[in-house]
Formats: structure tokens, sequence, C-alpha cells
């Protein structure tokens, strides 16, 4: 498995996929590497002059997950990124992703 993407109404509903994601891990024997998550949300401040903080996810414990929460830093406004080979951005400009384009 190269990439995952999660999709949810709610933070809660993240936090109930993430814990399912590590109970499937560690019953496949694998792990993941949560410092490479990345956290696209439209409901946090859209400023580019603050500092975006971390949120944490808080997983459900069971017999197969051990790990009680997950650290993720949202993405930037200004940044764009791609899902399912299309480009993308939070501020919705067209312009960032084209140049971004143009330049890969």
């Amino acid at each position: 498995m190269d990439d995952s993407t999660l999709i949810s109404l709610s933070k809660a509903g993240l936090e109930h996929m993430l814990s399912i994601t590590e109970e499937f891990y560690m019953l496949n024997n694998t792990s993941a590497n949560h410092q490479k998550y990345i956290l696209i949300s439209n409901s946090l401040p859209l400023t580019t002059t603050s500092t975006i903080s971390s949120v944490d996810f808080n997983l459900q414990l069971s017999l197969l997950n051990s790990i009680p929460s997950i650290s993720v830093t949202p993405i930037s406004i200004t940044f764009s990124f791609r899902f399912l080979g299309v480009w993308f951005n939070i501020k919705g400009s067209r312009d960032f992703t084209r140049k971004q384009i143009a330049g890969e």
C-alpha cells in the first residue's frame, strides 16, 4: 500500500477511521509513518501569516491498537495538493495550481 486517503465530515469520524487503520496495520504486521500524514481541512483558520498548530486525533485503544493519539499538522492555504490526479488548494486559487503544474 503506497498512499491512503481518509475523508470525513468531522474530526470524530477521522479519529474512528484512524483507529481502524492502526488495527489494520497491526493485523498485517505493517506500520505507517505518522510524520508523513497530511491534514487538509476547510474548517481551520484560513491564514498565511500565523503558524498553524497541529491537530491531535485521539484514537480508540483496543487489543489491536495501542496508539492513543496521532498529531498531524494541517497544510497551509497556499499549498496545493493532488487528489486522484487533480491539483487543488484550500484557497481555491487556480493561479497557484497552474504555476505548480507548470513547474512539474
